[in-house]
């Protein structure tokens, strides 16, 4: 989603997973870059069974934010493309709120 922070897992061309940050500023503009806030330990993992798995340790600045989620099948390289634009994706977000 444009104005999107986010942390991604992708397949590269050669196999391999990785872990990156991009900021998304418009549907055709992904860069990586670093994020608004901190992220620590970013690693990626490929399961058996496909599933691909995104850890990191993040320093969050408040008790709630927005989550987005996608899954798309077009990677370049390390730069992922862009994902259908069904209800379904457009819907896949959240607000999660955190405990004190």
């Amino acid at each position: 989603m444009v104005g999107a922070q986010v942390l991604m897992a992708l397949k590269t061309s050669t196999g391999s997973v990785v872990a990156k940050t991009f900021n998304i500023s418009s549907h055709h503009s992904v860069v990586e870059s670093k994020l608004s806030f901190d992220v620590w330990d970013l690693s990626a993992h490929e399961a058996s069974d496909g599933t691909m798995w995104l850890f990191a340790t993040v320093q969050l600045c408040r008790r709630s934010l927005n989550l987005v989620w996608q899954v798309g099948g077009v990677v370049n390289g390390t730069r992922p493309g862009i994902h259908q634009m069904a209800f379904s994706n457009k819907n896949a977000k959240a607000t999660l709120e955190l405990g004190a």
